[in-house]
Parts: C-alpha cells; structure tokens; sequence
C-alpha cells in the first residue's frame, strides 16, 4: 500500500498506544 508506518503511527497514536495500534494493523494485514 501507499501507506507508511509514519502515517500509520500518527493515525493510531490519535486513540491508541503504538504497541496496541501495531498488533491490530499486524492482524488485519497478516504481518507479524
């Protein structure tokens, strides 16, 4: 995707701490 993990940080940081927002966007992509 066209989405970098600077983007995604900033995105998740909002609601959720880096560590939570990580594993949930590791689960939905597969990645681990």
């Amino acid at each position: 995707s066209g989405v970098t993990d600077a983007t995604l940080f900033a995105c998740f940081s909002v609601y959720t701490s880096c560590s939570d927002a990580r594993v949930m966007w590791d689960q939905k992509t597969g990645r681990s």
